[in-house]
Parts: C-alpha cells; structure tokens; sequence
C-alpha cells in the first residue's frame, strides 16, 4: 500500500511522488511484486507449519 500511496502522492511523508507516468507505474510493479512474493512466503510458512 505504501508503493501505491507514494506513486499516488496521496501520503506526502513517503516522499514526493514521480513526476512521470513511468516511474509511478515502476513503483507500482515493485510494490506488486513485493506483496506477491510476501503471500508466496507466507502461505510456504503456513504450510510447511501444519505438516510438522
């Protein structure tokens, strides 16, 4: 969320938002990419934790 709020300008705290297009559209993909491999690590956690 923090990724989108930036690129979004909307939580000035994070910093100043891209001034182009591109950039926010970057920061948006990391930001996508950093939840999904979050949820990939977490659901590997959750299962190697009910096998054992």
């Amino acid at each position: 969320m923090g990724f989108g709020a930036r690129a979004a300008g909307v939580a000035p705290a994070l910093g100043a938002p891209p001034p182009d297009l591109v950039p926010a559209v970057a920061a948006l993909l990391v930001g996508a990419v950093w939840a999904g491999a979050l949820a990939v690590a977490t659901v590997g956690a959750a299962r190697a934790g009910a096998t054992t």
